[in-house]
């Protein structure tokens, strides 16, 4: 210690030896007056550098003043600018600007280029000297220079053959760059090609695609890193197995007679149409390479099957509703369907459609064990054939119980009340006549009559073909001592109180003294 030195004196002679020492140094990598970026001074004299060149050459690691930091690539030549630098005095252009590369090479001017030939960490100062007051101010920049390419590396989430149609998730994220020996660099672009046709599918370090065909793909993908240094291709083999199910689509119908195309709600009994599958579609394979299996639901209930045939023909002898089932089986053996209900129409031209319009009895009410007539009258109300013959059938109905009867003695009659026979011609009239014995016992019940043509279909035969007729019974004339029910209840309920009255005003018999003759006194 020197005797009589303050100690601030001290410290300002401290820091002139080391700004000193520091302005000897070549290369030196940063001001002694520098707290790692730009110098704090009481006035306005602040040197101020960027990286401007290459355009796209380099990157900013950090682009704020106080840690200003950049990569560029080894070996070309790079731009610096010191235009952001301000003087207290003067102009900035008169100032005196030096650049310490800090490979032992110096710089000049407010633009100066410079090639680093060898990867590393380089600091890099800019010192200014202002024009009038002579003062200095400092910038560091920190560079990064990049002297390797880029590894590129895919990884996924899935192992082994993936199905057709299936996300997969693929990621770059284990892709590397080594700027140099012991130098980290960074990859900041990730391209992928997925179908191997140089074609850039997707763009990012996580990236998701699915394979709609089977097959062997390679997988490419390059990477790029901060100072466009590209890698070599990095290439997944990825295998995608047929998973999906042919789409059975609705097949197109043709009436074979006049092969016309008709929709499936206009099919029609007892005519031939002709069923094609070639709707059918697959990601992988043609018609020719599937089997088409059809299963067609017959009026018996039985089912039809015809197998291996895109295109077949069927009929339906009766209407109805039926199950229509078609299998496709693809290349891959995977399995699609299609179960559809089909409605068969009643053809017109076949049939006819019968309605009971009226019905009368006579008498209304009958003795027992005799027999009452009852008419029906029977309109053919549709369809285009005539019927070859109306069946009447009758039940008697009590208690909601209903019990089939015997049709004696039926008849048809014309609009004219003449005989006639039992077909019955579009729009035409006719009555049936029968005759029905009572039976005994006495009451009320109904008769219900149904009428039916031979050639009506079951889904024409419905509440119109039935009527209902009362009918009363009464007693049998030659039966005069049959009391009603009633008349029997009231009968026997009086003498049953005559007998009460009887007992009830009866006197008891006197009772004999034991041992005596007569009365005992009262």
């Amino acid at each position: 210690m020197v005797p009589g030195m303050t100690p601030s004196r001290r410290r300002r002679i401290g820091a002139l030896l080391v700004l000193a020492l520091a302005l000897t140094m070549p290369g030196a990598a940063l001001s002694p007056t520098l707290a790692g970026g730009v110098e704090e001074k009481p006035f306005l004299d602040r040197a101020r550098a960027r990286v401007v060149g290459p355009p796209g050459g380099f990157f900013e690691i950090d682009p704020t003043d106080a840690s200003y930091a950049v990569a560029v690539p080894a070996g070309y030549w790079i731009e610096f600018s010191a235009n952001g630098t301000t003087v207290d005095q003067g102009d900035p252009a008169d100032a005196n600007y030096t650049w310490r590369w800090g490979d032992g090479a110096e710089g000049y001017g407010p633009l100066a280029i410079h090639r680093f030939g060898s990867p590393g960490s380089y600091g890099v100062n800019l010192t200014v000297t202002a024009p009038v007051s002579g003062n200095l101010s400092y910038f560091l920049i920190r560079l990064t220079v990049d002297g390797e390419d880029p590894v590129a590396a895919i990884t996924t989430n899935v192992t082994g053959p993936v199905h057709d149609s299936v996300p997969i998730a693929f990621s770059g994220a284990t892709s590397l760059d080594d700027a140099g020996p012991g130098l980290l660099g960074r990859v900041v672009d990730w391209w992928w090609d997925f179908e191997h046709d140089a074609i850039i599918d997707a763009v990012g370090r996580d990236v998701s695609h699915a394979f709609d065909t089977p097959g062997v793909y390679l997988v490419t993908l390059w990477v790029e890193d901060w100072v466009h240094h590209n890698s070599p291709n990095a290439t997944l083999a990825m295998e995608i197995i047929d998973a999906t199910v042919p789409i059975v689509r609705p097949w197109t119908l043709h009436r074979v007679s006049t092969w016309e195309v008709v929709h499936e709600y206009d099919i029609r009994e007892d005519s031939l149409y002709s069923f094609n599958a070639s709707t059918t579609t697959d990601n992988t394979c043609e018609d020719s390479a599937m089997i088409f299996n059809w299963t067609f639901e017959s009026p018996s209930g039985r089912y039809e099957i015809f197998t291996d045939q895109v295109n077949i023909t069927y009929a339906w002898p009766e209407s109805g509703t039926y199950a229509v089932n078609l299998t496709v089986t693809d290349c891959a053996g995977n399995v699609g369907y299609r179960l559809f209900r089909q409605a068969v129409q009643v053809d017109l031209a076949q049939h006819s459609n019968l309605q009971i319009q009226d019905i009368q009895v006579s008498p209304t009410s009958a003795q027992e064990d005799t027999a009452v007539t009852i008419t029906v009258t029977v309109k053919h109300i549709a369809g285009n054939l005539a019927d070859r013959g109306i069946t009447i059938t009758a039940a008697r109905v009590e208690n909601l119980r209903a019990t089939a009867i015997t049709v004696t003695g039926l008849r048809f009659l014309d609009s004219n009340n003449v005989p006639t026979d039992a077909t019955l011609a579009v729009n035409e009239t006719k009555k049936a006549q029968f005759t029905y014995n009572v039976g005994t016992g006495v009451g009320r019940f109904r008769v219900s009559v149904t009428a039916r043509g031979s050639d009506e279909p079951d889904v024409w035969v419905t509440e119109a073909n039935s009527r209902s007729v009362t009918i009363t019974v009464t007693p049998a004339y030659w039966k005069p001592y049959v009391l009603p029910a009633f008349l029997t209840v009231l009968a026997v309920a009086g003498a049953l109180v005559l007998v009460a009255l009887y007992l009830a005003t009866r006197k008891p018999k006197p009772r004999k003294k034991p041992g005596g003759t007569g009365p005992r006194p009262p």
